[in-house]
């Protein structure tokens, strides 16, 4: 109910811990889809910060930056930084309707520029990016020793670091220049990619437009 809604008092510089502030967000998002954090449903953040009502139909076309301010500046501690298992970075998180209720998806306002700080989620096992960011560094996943699943939608940068993620059993990237070079023999992305399959690493590369169409390498 919203009257049982508890909306703590923001905290620390913005973005924090993470590097950039739309990383946090993503984080966010997946904390109060998960039940780990409540934000309610929009737009009643919004209207505990302006102390009004909000009106959706006339002012949901806009960004709100009380409310961005405050989810920038929204507590997160280990502890709930942990309960995180799985995140997307596909630009479809429920948060943005709070910040922009009918954002159009269209521009870089939500674009996450880095994945530092990332490693403060220490327990996340599966990580899908299929839109906001790219390239994907792989190397400042190595931190995250639990995981396991990846899917990469987007750029990829230090392919090689797959080597140093541990826990890995599966990894997918839909790419057309990683998918050149996998079928390229010789190729160091390919001598990677059959050394992880070797491993018993499940490992799924797709082109993204392909004038023949071929079979994912896998």
């Amino acid at each position: 109910m919203a009257n049982q809604l508890h909306y703590p008092a923001p905290q620390g510089p913005a973005g924090a811990p993470f590097a950039d502030v739309n990383l946090k967000l993503a984080v966010l998002s997946a904390l109060d889809e998960q039940g780990t954090i409540a934000l309610g449903e929009p737009p009643k953040l919004a209207e505990h910060l302006l102390g009004r009502s909000f009106d959706v139909a006339t002012e949901g076309y806009r960004l709100v930056p009380e409310v961005l301010d405050y989810l920038a500046r929204y507590p997160l501690d280990s502890q709930k930084l942990a309960t995180l298992e799985t995140l997307n970075l596909d630009g479809g998180s429920t948060i943005y309707h709070h910040i922009w209720h009918f954002w159009h998806g269209e521009d870089d306002t939500f674009e996450v520029a880095s994945l530092g700080g990332i490693e403060n989620c220490a327990n996340l096992r599966e990580l899908g990016v299929a839109g906001i960011l790219s390239p994907v560094d792989i190397g400042l996943l190595t931190p995250l020793r639990q995981l396991s699943d990846l899917y990469i939608g987007t750029g990829v940068s230090n392919i090689a670091a797959l080597r140093d993620l541990p826990a890995l059993a599966s990894v997918r990237i839909l790419n057309d220049d990683i998918y050149a070079e996998v079928m390229t023999l010789g190729h160091p992305t390919r001598q990677l990619m059959d050394e992880l399959k070797r491993a018993g690493i499940t490992v799924w590369v797709h082109w993204v437009s392909h004038y023949d169409q071929p079979p994912a390498f896998e």
